[in-house]
């Protein structure tokens, strides 16, 4: 949603396909929110299947980028995170930490 104020006028925003969000109310006065029209003429299930389409479409290409798997330092660091937050969800618990 955009933010324009009542300087810019109607016509012009309509030219570049921009259309009011509902009446221009609110505590400000003269100033209106607007909304583009190609946003409002999809759902948010069309928008959906076609970046989802995009993304599957980018992840085919043989050249894409794959995160390397995780190795031994990966999972150490892991457990070690996970092992410092029990030690120190148990030390609030017992109150040693306050």
């Amino acid at each position: 949603m955009l933010i324009f104020s009542y300087t810019m006028r109607k016509n012009e925003l309509l030219a570049h396909g921009i259309l009011p969000a509902g009446p221009c109310r609110g505590r400000r006065a003269g100033f209106c929110a607007f909304r583009r029209k190609d946003s409002m003429e999809k759902t948010i299930e069309e928008l959906i299947y076609e970046e989802t389409d995009q993304r599957l479409k980018e992840m085919a290409r043989p050249d894409y980028p794959w995160p390397r798997k995780a190795d031994g330092k990966d999972w150490i660091a892991i457990a070690a995170c996970i092992g410092i937050s029990l030690l120190l969800i148990i030390l609030c618990m017992t109150g040693v930490i306050d």
